[in-house]
């Protein structure tokens, strides 16, 4: 990662750049020297858009695979996680330890999730030292019908759980097929079709 150091000057244009690496070549990174990285980054930048890119005047390197509490890790959602597991994720213990990082955002394993999140956090810390609401531990979400369309409306449901009943011409109520059935209904269509 390179960045130029911010200026109070509002005539100095300050750029921050992130160079993402993974794998062996995060390896091959991190066991060369800060100089050879930017040198290699500025030699890319300089074929990309000409010698009269200057040098920055700052670079970081990190060594995630050197520390020990990390070993090259980085956040990464597993199958199965969906927006409910993300709000645990999210919540804080009784309104007093709050967790942020680039893991419990949907902007998960990159810089600006990171920065994304602790923004939140803190926005949420601030509004509640200034006497404004403390964020409630989670709460696991209420399902039901959520279309105002269905005769079984819940207005206080947060998660459509697929009973919706809808009246029909001739007075008796239906419960549409899910939308992931359809989907995958079509597609099965589609691809016999195609051989």
């Amino acid at each position: 990662m390179m960045s130029a150091k911010l200026s109070p000057s509002p005539s100095v244009i300050c750029i921050l750049l992130t160079v993402t690496v993974v794998d062996d070549e995060a390896r091959r990174v991190e066991a060369q020297s800060d100089e050879a990285t930017q040198a290699e980054v500025m030699g890319v930048l300089r074929n990309m858009y000409g010698a009269g890119i200057p040098d920055p005047t700052d670079i970081l390197v990190p060594r995630w695979e050197q520390d020990p509490f990390f070993r090259g890790s980085y956040a990464n959602w597993g199958v199965g996680i969906d927006e409910e597991e993300l709000r645990k994720l999210q919540a804080s213990v009784a309104g007093r330890l709050f967790f942020a990082g680039d893991g419990t955002g949907p902007y998960f394993g990159s810089l600006h999730g990171a920065f994304l999140e602790g923004a939140r956090v803190a926005g949420t810390i601030a509004t509640c030292v200034a006497g404004g609401p403390c964020e409630e531990e989670y709460q696991p979400p209420r399902r039901g019908c959520t279309c105002p369309a269905a005769d079984n409306f819940d207005s206080q449901a947060t998660v459509d759980n697929g009973s919706c009943l809808y009246p029909t011409s001739g007075g008796d109520r239906i419960v549409p097929f899910s939308t992931s059935f359809y989907i995958l209904v079509v597609a099965a269509f589609t691809f016999a079709d195609m051989m």
